[in-house]
């Protein structure tokens, strides 16, 4: 999920179904690097975190009480400035490289989601019911057809 989503609520959500979370996180959140620091309420902002693209800190987000895993994406941009990306899951089994590719993945999905807006002009659509909504989705989704004469 990407950051609008992140939230304690969402979270314990999660976690009570069985599953597993990963999310994109502002810079601004607070995470506790021990059991220690979160009993004593040492908590540091993750953007003070000094992390190499891929590295992987566990820890405790403020208002969580689960173990995570905080993964730092460094990105370089075309014009050749640096970008942080900041992932947290709640999988403890995974390694930085694996939070990374499942977050990739979850991109994919959301290009998607922004071309299928976009080419089957969703915004503009004239539809009010379930059934001509789901009649222009799936006519704007059709490969064009080719009739023979």
């Amino acid at each position: 999920m990407d950051s609008w989503f992140v939230a304690k609520e969402n979270f314990d959500h999660i976690v009570s179904k069985n599953k597993h979370f990963v999310a994109a996180l502002k810079s601004n959140r607070l995470i506790a690097l021990s059991p220690d620091d979160k009993k004593q309420g040492r908590f540091v902002k993750i953007s003070e975190l000094k992390l190499s693209d891929q590295q992987a800190v566990r820890g405790y987000l403020k208002g969580f009480e689960h173990e995570v895993i905080m993964v730092r994406r460094v990105f370089t941009n075309k014009d050749g400035s640096t970008a942080l990306l900041n992932l947290v899951c709640s999988d403890l089994n995974c390694d930085g490289e694996q939070v990374a590719t499942l977050y990739q993945k979850r991109w994919k999905v959301e290009e998607f989601h922004k071309s299928l807006k976009s080419n089957a002009s969703l915004a503009k659509s004239p539809t009010r019911t379930v059934a001509t909504q789901n009649n222009h989705v799936f006519i704007s989704t059709l490969p064009s057809l080719s009739w023979n004469a």
